[in-house]
């Protein structure tokens, strides 16, 4: 028996038509403070304990390793999977960082997390809908969603989103990381069709970057040398059909 969650409300002082007449311009935006801060804090808090798994691809295809299958590996293995990803980055459509796939696990009913449920279906919800179709003047009926993780070397590649039967109106960023700054890496880089950078957000705590897609975008790689996560909650808000 599944229990009901309140929602989380969205910052009632955020104004919908400064914030459409500022989508407008680019067709991205970076909204601060979206929800309070003490239900940001809770995410956060919530994410820390999930069991991440480490996301890449090599030749067209998807993996998905769990914690379970990484100890199974050992750390040389690890390392040598890791590192052959950073390697083919240079070269081809690459993508490294860790993962939880909240909406999958919805749809499962493996969820447990009742402050992820509440995530979820806040960002679902007839109010965020509407909030947000308003800023981007979008016919979105629903969001997918995952968590994010990308640790020391983690990146994702130059891409546009615009994937054939997926119904993305726009994608979302909705940032948990306190105190990051660009010189971490770890930016939403956005380029023009030449793959000049026109525009870069620095992830910034409690804050939801909104982008339409097809746009050519990447996340740029974390340095090396550190210990922070930047941890987001991210996915696109789609349509049911082939809406135009």
């Amino acid at each position: 028996m599944t229990v009901a969650v309140e929602n989380f409300e969205v910052n009632p002082e955020l104004n919908t038509s400064l914030l459409a007449n500022a989508f407008k311009k680019s067709s991205r935006l970076q909204i601060p403070d979206f929800l309070s801060q003490s239900a940001a804090k809770s995410i956060l808090e919530c994410l820390k304990t999930l069991d991440w798994r480490l996301v890449l691809n090599e030749n067209g295809k998807h993996f998905d390793i769990h914690p379970a299958q990484i100890d199974a590996l050992g750390p040389t293995k690890t390392n040598l999977i890791i590192n052959a990803a950073k390697q083919r980055r240079h070269s081809q459509f690459q993508y490294l960082y860790k993962n939880y796939p909240i909406a999958d696990m919805v749809s499962s009913g493996n969820l447990s997390e009742d402050v992820l449920i509440r995530l979820y279906e806040t960002f679902n919800s007839e109010a965020v809908l509407r909030f947000l179709n308003q800023v981007t003047c979008a016919d979105a009926e629903f969001c997918d969603m995952q968590a994010t993780n990308f640790q020391a070397g983690h990146f994702l590649n130059h891409h546009d989103d615009g994937v054939i039967g997926k119904n993305r109106k726009f994608a979302y960023v909705y940032s948990l990381t306190p105190e990051w700054t660009a010189e971490l890496g770890g930016q939403l880089e956005f380029f023009d069709s030449n793959r000049k950078m026109t525009d870069a957000f620095v992830p910034a705590f409690n804050t939801l970057s909104i982008f339409s897609v097809p746009v050519m975008h990447q996340v740029s790689p974390v340095i090396e040398d550190t210990q922070k996560e930047r941890i987001s909650i991210t996915g696109w808000f789609r349509t049911h059909n082939s809406l135009s």
